[in-house]
């Protein structure tokens, strides 16, 4: 059996675009030009569909949604801020303009805080954001150094280490972990590895590929099993962000200003459904979308710095650009055992599940990788 059959009848989520609490919101004042600032008019999916007509402003917001998305399901320490080059990347339209202007006065919010927050809210009745103008090369790059400093924290849900750890750290069953143990919990372990739309995230920070995944981030990680002896699940517990963080402790004022401008937003979630509705067949035959969830619990590291050494050797330069570009130098021997689990993960999903599923089989058939009698 392939791996593309074996992977074929396990299904993934659908495609999540962002979180409602961030992503329904912006303010509505003005005469309105495309990009910037706006009417008081609330829009159905079918007027912004009418109105936003160019695909490359369409597929800029959509990986906006995406990143947004991706902050959402992160965890960040009390003492968070946002760096520089974040803050530079970030480009208001009139609409987020006026709401920055507001926290800054009337709530006493950091102006980088301020910035922050209106990339997160994105929009309401009109965008936030102007989508045309900001510098995604940089606002990548400036959560891409983030996430490799560890300022932006996510679990790895793959493998044993967090399991083992929280065994050890909480032996009592809950169903969630304050911050203090979230904190405790990941700042000593690796960086997780997701890929959620184009944008890959891991140890190496945050890269765009060509290609989308639906391995979607989460803070609700399985890592604990129950008392019930006849319960054989992996129980999920929730972890918590800070709530002290700036970014997150001025929320409720982002929404009670944008309430003020206009109760209803834009039908922007169904706008983003609909632009991305073509673009993943739920009931393909041969899905392969699951083949990520087989690689980071169903091989061991051995297996993978196998599998990485013949993705190296097949893929005619793609893994060596991707390394280097991750700051791994020279020939694939002299780096690969240093690797851990979730830097192989990351890595190898620089490749197509197609390409790892064909490398993959290729490693079984050669009785590289053994299947044990009796597995499947």
């Amino acid at each position: 059996m392939t791996i593309e059959a074996v992977c074929s009848w396990w299904r993934s989520a659908p495609m999540c675009l962002g979180s409602p609490l961030y992503c329904e919101f912006s303010s509505s004042v003005g005469t309105r030009t495309r990009g910037s600032m706006v009417s008081s008019a609330t829009r159905t999916r079918a007027d912004l569909a009418a109105e936003y007509t160019d695909d490359k402003w369409r597929e800029r917001f959509l990986d906006l949604r995406t990143l947004v998305h991706l902050l959402t399901q992160s965890v960040i320490g009390a003492d968070f801020k946002t760096s520089d080059e974040v803050n530079r990347a970030i480009v208001l339209s009139d609409s987020g303009k006026k709401l920055r202007d507001q926290l800054i006065t009337k709530e006493s919010v950091d102006t980088k805080d301020a910035n922050l927050l209106c990339l997160l809210s994105l929009a309401h009745v009109d965008p936030l954001i102007d989508i045309d103008r900001i510098d995604m090369d940089r606002l990548i790059a400036g959560f891409s150094e983030l996430i490799k400093e560890k300022r932006i924290l996510y679990p790895l849900i793959f493998g044993r280490e967090l399991y083992d750890a929280a065994a050890e750290q909480f032996p009592k069953e809950r169903r969630f972990l304050k911050h203090d143990d979230t904190m405790a919990l990941l700042e000593a372990r690796s960086q997780g590895v997701f890929h959620d739309g184009h944008f890959l995230i891991g140890p190496f920070g945050l890269h765009r590929l060509d290609f989308e995944r639906r391995l979607y981030p989460t803070i609700e990680i399985p890592i604990q099993h129950c008392s019930d002896i006849a319960c054989s699940a992996v129980h999920r517990v929730r972890l918590t962000t800070s709530r002290e963080a700036g970014v997150n402790h001025h929320r409720p004022a982002v929404s009670r200003i944008l309430r003020l401008a206009a109760h209803d937003p834009s039908d922007w979630s169904g706008f983003a459904t609909d632009l991305a509705r073509d673009r993943h067949n739920p009931y393909e035959i041969n899905d392969l979308s699951t083949l990520p969830y087989l690689l980071g619990d169903g091989l061991g590291d051995a297996e993978l710095r196998t599998l990485l050494q013949r993705v190296w050797d097949t893929s005619s330069g793609r893994t060596y650009a991707w390394s280097n570009a991750f700051g791994l130098s020279g020939d694939i021997s002299k780096w690969s055992e240093d690797l851990d689990r979730a830097s192989l993960l990351n890595l190898l999903l620089t490749e197509t599940d197609e390409f790892l599923a064909e490398a993959l089989d290729a490693l079984v058939r050669d009785g590289d990788i053994v299947i044990p009698d009796g597995e499947v």
